[in-house]
C-alpha cells in the first residue's frame, strides 16, 4: 500500500492529499468523521428516485447519482439515502442490514451518500479506516478502493477513496481512548469497552495503547428494545390493531419526547419504555457478565459506547464503577479517524 500511495502521488495530482476519514456503519445508518465534522445518514435508500425529485434534498437525505465508479453494478443508477427516502416512497425503500447478505449489499450507495455530508468538491481524495462487525463485510469494504465520479445533491464530484484499513468494531473508540490519555498525560491503562448498538452488543478488551486484546459481538441490540415496544399489546391498542413502525419508536426514543414518530403530537409511550427497558437490559448485563467476567475483572476502566449509552435510565441499571464515554455514538469514528491520519502521515500525503 506504501509503494502504490507513493507512487500515485508522484504521477497522479488527484492522489495527493489524502483527507483522514473514519466511518462506521450500522443498522441504524452511517456515521462519518471528517473535514473537521462529524456527520450522520440514516441507512435507508431508495434506488432509483422518481426523475421528479430533481436536485432536491434536506438535511435528512442525500441524492446521490453514480455517474462512473469501479463496482459497474452502480454504474449509472441513482440513490437517495436517508430518513427522508420515506416520504419519497415508503414501500420501495430498503434498510441496510449488515448481518443480512443481500441488503448490505447496499453499503457502497449508503458510504458514497455520506460523503455527501461533508463539503463537496470537484476533487477529493479520502484515506478511510472503517468498522465492521463480521469479517465478510470487511472484505467487501476493501473494495470501496477506486475512483469515483459522482453527482451528490446535484454537484459533480470526482473523489478517490483509499481504504487504509478496517478494525473490529469499537476498536476505533479503544484507540481514541488511549490517544485521549496520551494527550492528557496521564497513564496508560487498559480497558473494557461495552458497545450498545443497534443491532448487536459488542465486548471488547484493549491494552494501554488501544491495542486490540479481545473482540466479542453478541446478538440483540437497541433494536430488540424497539421492536418489543412497537409490538406491545399497547401499541397495537393505540395505532388501532397494528404494531408501530419500528422507526416511528426510534424516533419518540431519540428525540426524548416518547411519542410514536417524535413529534409533539404523536401518542405516548413513555411507560411502555420505562417497563421494557429494565425487561431488555438486565438480561443483556447478565449475558455481559458471563460471557467477558475475565476482560471485564482485568480491566481498570469500563466504558460504555453506541447510541444505546444514551437510553434515559438506563445508567441506573449499569455497575457503579462503569463509565459513558463522552460523544458515545461516534467516538468509534473518532477513533478510526486517528488512525487514518496517523497512517496518512506516515505515508507522507496527508492533507496539510
Amino acid at each position: 500500500m506504501v509503494s502504490a500511495l507513493k507512487r500515485s502521488r508522484q504521477t497522479d495530482p488527484l492522489s495527493s492529499p489524502f483527507m483522514p476519514l473514519g466511518m462506521v456503519l450500522g443498522n441504524n445508518g452511517l456515521k462519518v468523521v471528517g473535514r473537521g465534522r462529524q456527520s450522520f445518514i440514516s441507512s435507508i435508500v431508495l434506488r432509483n428516485p422518481e426523475a421528479s425529485l430533481g436536485d432536491s434534498h434536506s438535511s435528512e437525505g442525500v441524492l446521490l447519482e453514480v455517474i462512473n465508479s469501479p463496482d459497474k453494478a452502480i454504474n449509472g443508477q441513482s440513490f437517495y439515502v436517508g430518513r427522508d427516502a420515506e416520504a419519497l416512497d415508503k414501500q420501495s425503500c430498503e434498510r441496510v442490514a449488515i448481518a443480512d447478505d443481500g441488503k448490505r449489499q447496499l453499503f457502497k450507495p449508503v458510504i458514497l451518500a455520506g460523503l455527501g455530508l461533508l463539503p463537496i468538491d470537484q476533487t477529493a481524495n479520502y484515506g478511510v479506516f472503517l468498522s465492521a462487525p463480521y469479517k465478510a463485510l470487511a472484505a467487501e469494504y476493501q473494495t470501496l478502493d477506486g475512483v469515483y465520479r459522482l453527482r451528490l445533491n446535484g454537484e459533480e464530484t470526482i473523489i478517490v477513496i483509499k481504504v487504509l484499513g478496517v478494525r473490529p468494531e469499537s476498536h476505533g473508540a479503544a484507540f481514541y481512548l488511549a490517544r485521549q490519555r496520551q494527550v492528557n498525560q496521564l497513564p496508560a491503562q487498559g480497558m473494557a469497552l461495552i458497545d450498545l448498538g443497534e443491532g448487536n452488543i459488542t465486548i471488547l478488551g484493549a491494552d494501554g495503547n488501544g491495542k486490540l486484546i479481545s473482540h466479542t459481538p453478541l446478538d440483540g441490540g437497541v433494536g430488540e428494545l424497539i421492536r418489543s415496544i412497537a409490538h406491545s399489546d399497547e401499541s397495537i391498542r393505540m395505532n388501532r390493531g397494528f404494531p408501530a413502525s419500528h422507526e416511528s419508536v426510534r424516533l419518540g426514543i431519540e428525540s426524548k419526547l416518547y411519542t410514536f414518530g417524535g413529534t409533539n403530537h404523536g401518542k405516548d409511550f413513555r411507560q411502555q419504555y420505562e417497563q421494557a427497558l429494565p425487561r431488555w437490559i438486565k438480561p443483556k448485563l447478565d449475558l455481559i457478565q458471563a460471557t467477558a467476567k475475565d476482560v471485564l475483572d482485568r480491566s481498570p476502566c469500563t466504558y460504555v459506547i453506541g447510541g444505546g449509552a444514551l437510553l434515559q435510565g438506563i445508567h441506573e441499571h449499569f455497575p457503579s464503577h462503569w463509565q459513558t464515554a463522552a460523544n458515545p455514538q461516534f467516538i468509534d469514528a473518532q477513533g478510526l479517524e486517528l488512525m487514518a491520519a496517523s497512517q496518512l502521515r506516515e505515508l507522507g500525503v496527508a492533507d496539510a
